[in-house]
């Protein structure tokens, strides 16, 4: 009997799960108040997470949110995006989920997938029309978050998407100052190919020649004196 009656109660789960998604909600604390979640929405992110393409359809089809946010700011496509689980993001993308959506930082899945250097979510991004030049709250575009974080194919992909190369956070560096402080020459070789402009100042008046010879680093120097960067 006992057996049974978890059975039934499991259920009766799966059925107020399906039948009552708009009444159900998943709360939880943030300093901003309190935010609800439908329990269907919080379905979805889970599968968006755990990459259960099964779990995010059923949660879909029950009514969820694609649009849904979390305590983060965070919605479903974002979290997919930063578990690089790219076949939820292809799943979501059709179902209207708002590729170009901001978390409470300002970031979209773009530069979260920048970020995690998830190249099959940033293709399906920029294949939906993702905007790649949106700054989050410091200013920064998912170019800028590639390149500060090494990721040296991520940043070619970008910038051949028309990426503005030059745009500049609330700091005034742009990729290729970012690209210099990493100090990998060929992902300064990869910004230059952009014919970024080289003698930009950042608002300490450092441009991208000056910061490289404050690392001395040799042979970006010498790649940025052969674009024609002066100090």
């Amino acid at each position: 009997m006992n057996i049974v009656f978890k059975v039934a109660f499991f259920l009766l789960l799966i059925f107020t799960f399906l039948n009552f998604p708009k009444t159900i909600f998943c709360q939880s604390n943030t300093t901003k108040g309190r935010v609800q979640l439908r329990l269907v929405d919080q379905a979805l992110f889970d599968a968006a997470y755990l990459g259960d393409e099964k779990l995010a359809k059923e949660a879909l089809a029950a009514g969820a949110n694609p649009n849904a946010k979390n305590d983060t700011g965070y919605t479903p496509l974002i979290f997919a995006a930063d578990a690089n689980q790219d076949n939820i993001v292809k799943l979501l993308i059709p179902a209207k989920a708002d590729i170009n959506a901001q978390d409470d930082s300002g970031r979209t899945s773009l530069m979260v997938a920048a970020i995690n250097n998830s190249n099959k979510v940033i293709k399906l991004l920029l294949e939906a029309k993702a905007d790649t030049n949106l700054k989050d709250r410091s200013g920064r575009t998912a170019l800028i978050y590639a390149v500060n974080s090494g990721n040296s194919q991520i940043a070619k992909t970008l910038i051949s998407a028309k990426t503005d190369v030059d745009a500049r956070d609330n700091l005034d560096s742009t990729a290729l100052m970012y690209a210099v402080d990493f100090g990998e020459s060929s992902l300064v070789k990869i910004v230059l190919s952009a014919k970024p402009d080289v003698n930009a100042k950042d608002k300490n008046g450092r441009t991208a020649l000056s910061r490289a010879k404050q690392n001395a680093y040799g042979n970006i120097i010498k790649l940025l004196e052969a674009s024609g960067a002066k100090y």
